[in-house]
C-alpha cells in the first residue's frame, strides 16, 4: 500500500517566491548585457556611416572635377574644379571653383551626426579639372581625415594622386 506523505497533493506543485526572483533577475541582467552591446554597436555604425557619407562627397567632387562638370552658376567663368570644405568640424560643403566671388554650391552643408566631430585633416580638399592633382589646404603629408564618436575613431586617406581610401 502506498502512503502518501503530503495532505494535500497539489501544493507541491509550482515554484518558490525566490526560484522566481532568481530567474527574473537573471533575464533582467541578460538584458541589460545585450542593451549595452547593442547601444554601443549603434553607435559605432553611425559613426561608420558618417565616414562612408564623407568618403561618397569626396569621391562626387573628384568625379564632378575629372568631368569638368561646369554648374550654371558659374556663367561664362573658366572652371578651376571642385572643393569640398570644411564649414567647422561638425559640417562640410562642396563648392564648384570658378573666378567668381561667390562660387555656386554643389551641395549645401552637410552636417555630421551630433557626436561626431572632425578631429583632424585638411580644412580643403580641392580637386582640379580634367585630373590635374589635387590641394589640401590647412594640412601637411600624410593627408589624413580623422572623425571621432563615441570613443572610437575613423580615418579617411587622401594620396596626392587623389586616391580616396
Amino acid at each position: 500500500m502506498k502512503k502518501n506523505c503530503s495532505k494535500n497533493p497539489s501544493s507541491n506543485l509550482g515554484f518558490t517566491l525566490i526560484e522566481l526572483l532568481v530567474a527574473i533577475s537573471l533575464i533582467a541582467l541578460l538584458f541589460s548585457l545585450g542593451m549595452a552591446q547593442y547601444n554601443r554597436f549603434s553607435r559605432s555604425q553611425t559613426l561608420t556611416k558618417a565616414k562612408d557619407e564623407l568618403v561618397s562627397n569626396l569621391r562626387l567632387a573628384q568625379s564632378k572635377a575629372m568631368v569638368a562638370e561646369k554648374p550654371f552658376g558659374c556663367g561664362d567663368e573658366k572652371l578651376e574644379g571642385h572643393r569640398l570644405e570644411f564649414i567647422d568640424n561638425h559640417s562640410y560643403k562642396i563648392v564648384a571653383v570658378c573666378n567668381c566671388i561667390d562660387c555656386p554650391e554643389v551641395k549645401a552643408a552637410i552636417n555630421f551626426p551630433s557626436n561626431i566631430v572632425k578631429q583632424s585633416g585638411p580644412d580643403e580638399i580641392f580637386f582640379r579639372v580634367l585630373s590635374r592633382g589635387i590641394e589640401f589646404v590647412g594640412s601637411q603629408p600624410p593627408f589624413v581625415l580623422s572623425l571621432v564618436g563615441s570613443g572610437e575613431t575613423q580615418m579617411i586617406n587622401i594620396t596626392t594622386a587623389g586616391e580616396i581610401k
